[in-house]
This record gives structure tokens, sequence and C-alpha cells, in this order.
């Protein structure tokens, strides 16, 4: 009898254990959605302030203009003189909000879509959004030891994983074999125009194979040399199916823009998980 009602109270004690354990993990799982909620609306407001009124409600959609299976720039403009298209991004409402604004990216299909910054730092940004208020989703952020955002010949963006699909997490679609020649460029706009990117690798894997002396070195030195050897090394690296034909039109238009001066790479950088420190890492290259 004794031991029966030591055990039902065991038993009850086991339950209500259960029972709070099961109230803090939901309480935390509901704190974490109402998080990525809070995000969205956040960002979606960043949008409907950024996007210009009138220009018929244009939107930023990418159209795939780039290296066909015959190896020929379907880009109007391709050679290196490139003439950029009017933004449809207002900067002067985004300056009124952020100082530290730099430009917009648009790339994913328009999964990614949102404002990138550029401060004296690399750790601001990592848990404050666009408006400056703490917040783990961060805020799409260009490398502090480069020079200034797409006017230097290489420009690396970071931005979070997040695992609500959100931020950079659809870069890792480019693991797919198919999922390039679906999205093969994205665009960022500036206050002087919108620049056309085609993409040209993508890779993963430890930050230190990734972020090595030939990334560091086009980083820092801003000159076309540099780049040159980190354009080779991506293309090697590359895990996208490009064909032979592909290949040979990237890199004659790289050449192109070697031959004038005018060679620039945007490198998208977020995290990668099958790894205890990776990266993912997207490349493009400035088309038109």
């Amino acid at each position: 009898m004794k031991n029966d009602l030591i055990k039902e109270k065991i038993l009850k004690i086991i339950l209500a254990l259960l029972g709070i354990g099961i109230l803090v993990v939901g309480g935390a799982i509901a704190a974490i959605m109402a998080g990525y909620a809070s995000d969205q609306k956040d960002n979606q407001h960043i949008r409907d302030l950024a996007y210009k009124k009138d220009l018929s409600g244009a939107q930023s959609g990418i159209a795939p203009k780039r290296a066909g299976s015959d190896g020929n720039l379907s880009a109007e403009n391709s050679d290196s003189s490139r003439i950029m298209e009017e933004t449809v991004i207002d900067f002067n409402v985004l300056n009124t909000i952020n100082k530290d604004t730099a430009g917009w990216i648009t790339a994913c299909g328009e999964n990614i879509d949102g404002p990138v910054v550029q401060t004296d730092n690399n750790d601001y940004y990592l848990e404050h959004r666009f408006d400056g208020s703490n917040g783990s989703v961060g805020c799409f952020f260009a490398d502090a030891n480069g020079g200034p955002a797409f006017v230097s010949p290489l420009t690396i963006i970071y931005g979070h994983n997040r695992k609500d699909g959100s931020m950079f997490h659809p870069l890792l679609e480019y693991k797919n074999p198919d999922y390039y020649h679906k999205n093969p460029e994205f665009t960022i706009d500036t206050p002087e125009g919108r620049i056309h990117y085609a993409v040209f690798s993508a890779y993963y894997g430890d930050y230190e194979d990734i972020f090595d002396d030939t990334l560091f070195d086009a980083l820092t030195n801003n000159d076309q040399t540099s780049l040159q050897a980190l354009f080779n090394q991506s293309l090697d690296k590359s895990i996208l199916n490009l064909t032979p034909a592909e290949t040979q039109a990237l890199q004659a238009l790289f050449s192109q823009a070697l031959g004038t001066n005018t060679a620039q790479l945007v490198m998208l950088s977020t995290c990668e998980y099958s790894g205890s420190d990776n990266r993912m890492v997207v490349l493009g290259l400035a088309a038109y």
C-alpha cells in the first residue's frame, strides 16, 4: 500500500515536470515564431517604403539575361561599358532611416530582397535591424575591410541563414544543379542606378578555406590582378552546373572588363551547417 502511494507521488511529479517542460518548450517555440513574424513584418515595411510608387508599381523582378548554352551573352549591353538602369528604390527614404545605406539587393527570384548597409565594423549589423533596433535577424551588410560597396572591385555582403527561410537562406538553393539556370543573376540597386550581376560561382566549405589569402587580397588590395586570381579560383571551386560555353562566355566578359579596368565582383556569404564553421558563398560578375 505504502509503495503504491510512493509510486503514485513519483508519477505525479514526473507528469508535473513533463507538463512544465512542455510549457517551457512551447513558450520558447512561440517566442521564436513571434520573433520571425515580427522580423518579416519589419522587413516588409522597409520594402513598402523603399519601392518607388511612381514607376507603375514596378517591383524589382529579375529577368534572367545571361550567358546562354550557345555561349552568347543575351544581355543587351554586354560590353564592359555598362549602362545603368534607373533604380526603383527610393534611396532618399532609406537614408532618412539609416545613413549607412549602401544599396539594395534582389536575388533568388526575389526571395532575397532588402537593403544593404556598410559601416566601420562587421559586428553591429549581425544583431541590429536596418532601422537600428536590436534583433537577431540582423541586416545585409557589406564587409567593412573593403572599399566603398559596389564601387570597389570586390564587395562581400553578409547575411544570416535564417531557419524561417529569410535573409540569405535561399543561397543554399544553389546546391541544386537545376537552380542556377532559373536564377542566373542578381541585381544591386544603388543611388546611381541598378547593376546586374551574372552568377558565375557558388561553393561552400570551412570558413578558413573560403576566406583565404586570395579572397583577402582581392578585398583589401582593390586591384584587378588580385580580382582575377579570385575569379579563377572561384570558377575552379564552383559547384554550379555550367556548360563549357557558359564558362567561356563568363570568362570573356570578365576579361573584357579587366581590359578597361572595370571588372567588379560581388560575393554573397552566409552560414552553411554541414560543418561546424562552414560558409556558403555565391559570386556574381557585374554584367550590365
